[in-house]
């Protein structure tokens, strides 16, 4: 018995033991995974704190905020360490605080954690502003939001060609935090205003022109700075200013910058309340293209985010770091608990969840057609090839050009539209692009150095990416029997108001115009009842927005497939355009029955580009 006892004494022990070691594992593993996410560079006399999240452009985390407090505690405390550094790995030095981590935990309901978020990542940047030992951050690469909230507040900021600076948290419902209100409300006349309500980019040199950052080098030269840091033996900041000019650059700043445009953007940003900023935009908006840009970004910006913002940075003017940080934390705190407005969750979702508003590209290589076409054409950038073919070849079908046709082929020119949606007609890419349906034209072989390209971007941008689609484009030729060449004699043919008018305008044409044959020919092989519900679905869509037209595309697709007046869809019983009466044709746009709910679309949170 007592043999028995012992046996399982030392059986709970085991197990014991090895829950114990299995627990302490997993404890290592996540605490070398924090650990990994800020790196420890040592040197002589000195230390390098690293971010470490390349994938995630380094977006800071609570866990990254943390340790990095901690870090930069203990090292302040070191006798043995004069100086420390602040970088980031990969293309970026911070994109920021982790915006979508933060939406997911909204979403879970664990507001306890965002506030923890806010709360460590503040009190970091405090602890940069203040620190008692010089400290250099080197912003190479995306520096923006909470990235540029930790760069800032410190003694020396280098900036380098690749930087890119920016304070886009109106774009998402948020508003610039992090230290945003101390910095920005600094900078000369009403830039910090400009920038904050805009989320206008910088770039290095810009930066050091208005005091952002301290320094300017070649991103080429950055291993040599670091290898001379390495060298010091020093906590003068003097010295360590001396070294960073040896290997610094001469800045110049480019003639299209917004710093040779201060003048102007004192004049509208000067205002008390957004409305009046609006306003004195709006009236410069005819001769100044600084007021176009300007106004763009304000409207795609949340209005309840550009009014707390302006205050923000009005009342920054007059604090000092701690105050405006403690007055953001509020603020922020606010804003993540929906108490007035969910612009923050949503804004989050559209513009870094979902990426609702982010330049879209198609690439129409091959065969675009009916649906394919549809959602390729409503796109901002359409790339057409010599191997694309487009056509909506939906009325000899039985069906009705759907998937937003009504709406992009009635702003065509002339009746163009159409006799594309009547007959079937192709286009090819060059086609396309001299109708206004593509963009940019290139040829298939280049399609892989294109998306070479555009995986190399960062940006957001649409100027900078259509520029960089330009590089490789190749200039189009229209074929000379090509349809475009005949557009007048097209809008004689099928300006007409009902089908069977342009059937007679075609018949009398036919022996002196190949142009009506063919088109005949194609009518005669389509369905009576689709041409009609098709012409008047074009029709009506030249004085519609994008939603409208999708939501009667719904309702007629749905009377289509319901064959509540022909089985046409699904085979012809129509034989003739006499046997299609207008009482037939009205029922495909009618409302749909109180049983089936219209097409509901998010009008209020977006906006087609075309």
């Amino acid at each position: 018995m007592q043999r028995l006892k012992s046996l399982s004494v030392l059986k709970r022990w085991k197990c014991s033991n090895s829950h114990c070691l299995y627990t302490t594992s997993a404890a290592q593993r996540e605490l070398n995974h924090f650990q990994d996410e800020v790196l420890v560079e040592g040197r002589a006399f000195s230390r390098a704190a690293i971010l470490n999240r390349p994938s995630q452009l380094n977006a800071i985390t609570t866990s990254m905020a943390g340790r990095l407090q901690r870090l930069y505690e203990s090292w302040e405390d070191n006798s043995q360490i004069g100086f420390v550094t602040m970088k980031g790995s990969g293309r970026a030095f911070s994109s920021g605080g982790d915006m979508v981590t933060i939406y997911r935990l909204l979403q879970e309901g664990k507001d306890a954690e965002c506030k923890e978020f806010f709360r460590t990542l503040y009190q970091f940047i405090y602890l940069v502003g203040t620190y008692l030992k010089p400290n250099l951050t080197i912003m190479d690469g995306i520096t923006m939001g909470g990235g540029a909230g930790i760069a800032v507040p410190g003694m020396f900021r280098i900036a380098t060609d690749k930087t890119v600076f920016a304070t886009p948290e109106v774009q998402m419902g948020f508003h610039p935090d992090s230290g945003a209100s101390f910095y920005l409300s600094r900078l000369p006349g009403y830039l910090g205003e400009f920038l904050a309500l805009t989320g206008e980019k910088l770039n290095g040199a810009e930066l050091v022109a208005c005091g952002l950052a301290t320094h300017y080098s070649l991103n080429a030269k950055l291993s040599w700075i670091e290898e001379r840091l390495g060298q010091l033996m020093t906590d003068d900041p003097s010295v360590i200013s001396d070294s960073l000019a040896q290997y610094g650059d001469l800045i110049t700043v480019d003639r299209h910058s917004v710093l040779h445009k201060i003048d102007r953007i004192d004049k509208y940003f000067c205002h008390d309340t957004v409305e009046e900023i609006v306003e004195a935009l709006t009236e410069g908006e005819s001769h100044d293209d600084l007021c176009s840009t300007a106004l763009k970004r304000l409207k795609e910006a949340s209005p309840l985010s550009l009014k707390i913002t302006l205050q923000s940075i009005r009342e920054g003017r007059f604090q000092p770091l701690d105050q405006c940080l403690a007055r953001e934390y509020r603020t922020s705190l606010h804003c993540i608990s929906k108490e007035v407005s969910g612009d923050f969750s949503e804004g989050i979702r559209a513009r870094l969840v979902d990426k609702d508003f982010a330049p879209k590209l198609t690439i129409l290589d091959g065969i675009t057609m009916g649906g394919g076409a549809g959602i390729a054409v409503p796109g901002m950038f359409r790339i057409a090839t010599d191997k694309t073919v487009f056509a909506t070849p939906e009325v000899q079908m039985g069906f009705h050009p759907d998937s937003g046709a009504s709406f992009y082929l009635s702003r065509l020119p002339g009746y163009l539209g159409e006799f594309l949606a009547l007959t079937g007609e192709k286009l090819n890419g060059a086609e396309l692009v001299a109708c206004g349906l593509a963009t940019h034209y290139s040829l298939n072989a280049k399609l892989s150095w294109i998306e070479e390209r555009l995986g190399q971007l960062m940006t957001d941008d649409p100027s900078v990416i259509s520029d960089s689609l330009a590089q490789y484009g190749d200039l189009i030729t229209v074929d000379r029997h090509s349809v475009l060449h005949k557009i007048d004699r097209i809008d004689k043919y099928f300006c007409h108001d009902t089908v069977e008018e342009i059937v007679e305008a075609l018949t009398e044409g036919e022996s002196h115009d190949d142009l009506c044959s063919t088109a005949l020919k194609r009518l005669k092989e389509a369905s009576p009842l689709s041409l009609k519900i098709t012409l008047q679905s074009i029709r009506e869509g030249r004085f519609q927005p994008l939603d409208q037209c999708l939501a009667r595309e719904y309702r007629t697709s749905l009377h289509c497939i319901s064959k509540e007046v022909s089985g046409d869809f699904s085979e012809w019983d129509t034989p003739s355009l006499k046997a299609v009466s207008k009482d037939m044709v009205d029922c495909y746009f009618a409302p749909l029955p109180t049983s089936e709910p219209e097409l509901n679309l998010p009008t209020a949170l977006r906006e087609p580009f075309m």
